[in-house]
């Protein structure tokens, strides 16, 4: 089909190992390739949102600018290694205008997925972090929230996902938990949470296996609209407890 537009010496075409086709140096990933009259499946690239990686002296700040004002090394946080926060604050972030991430139209997007990639943790009963999406009004919105559980370790420690900030969607008794002897995971985490508005489901993987997915009545895309931020919203962490924040990455398809 190319071969048809271009003289090959006026085209060079490679495949790079991730599946992005370059021409001329330049990727064009939305275009259909054909290399040898076969044609070229095209790995679909996210677009990065925001991600956080915690290092350097402002840690609370994406690399594309939004600020999350707990995600700071000022006390209870502290950086226990370089490129790890240690986030124990039981504030909640602010709701101003450095939360805002650019607009997401979940009606436009196939996926959103937010990784959150933790170095270790430590919990008891009751203590809750909460990652939440903001929306232009109401309570439609995407969450994410990390529970202990239990009178004594080792502690379970349970996500409960949601698109609808009011209903638990996945929680504990879809079966997913995590045992934190003596509060302690004792070594990484990555929770990969993905709401997909063309199938109307979401997926929840804690790692090992631990996954499970809901289809909620309701149009999830309809329901929430346009994503407009992002922030840190706990309801309680106990004293001592925390995450270790390696990296938190949000992306669409």
């Amino acid at each position: 089909m190319l071969a048809g537009l271009c003289s090959a010496s006026s085209l060079l075409m490679s495949v790079s190992t991730n599946g992005i086709e370059v021409f001329n140096g330049q990727p064009y990933p939305d275009l259909p390739i054909y290399l040898n009259g076969v044609l070229v499946p095209v790995t679909p690239q996210p677009n990065l949102i925001d991600q956080w990686t915690f290092d350097g002296s402002n840690p609370e700040t994406g690399i594309n600018g939004t600020i999350i004002s707990t995600w700071t090394t000022n006390a209870p946080n502290s950086v226990p290694s370089a490129g790890v926060l240690r986030y124990a604050n039981t504030s909640d972030s602010n709701w101003g205008n450095g939360q805002l991430l650019p607009d997401i139209d979940t009606s436009a997007i196939d996926k959103m997925i937010w990784t959150i990639e933790l170095a270790d943790l430590r919990v008891s009963t009751g203590s809750n972090f909460r990652f939440t999406g903001l929306i232009l009004s109401g309570e439609v919105r995407p969450e994410l929230e990390l529970t202990a559980w239990g009178m004594s370790a080792p502690y379970t420690f349970s996500p409960d996902m949601e698109y609808n900030a009011n209903t638990d969607y996945l929680d504990a008794a879809s079966g997913i938990s995590l045992n934190a002897t003596n509060g302690t995971l004792g070594g990484p985490l990555t929770i990969v949470a993905t709401w997909d508005f063309v199938n109307n489901t979401m997926t929840l993987d804690m790692g090992g296996g631990n996954v499970s997915s809901n289809t909620p009545a309701a149009n999830m895309a309809a329901s929430i609209g346009t994503v407009t931020g992002f922030r840190m919203y706990p309801r309680t962490i106990a004293a001592g407890d925390y995450l270790d924040l390696d990296s938190v990455t949000i992306e669409t398809y």
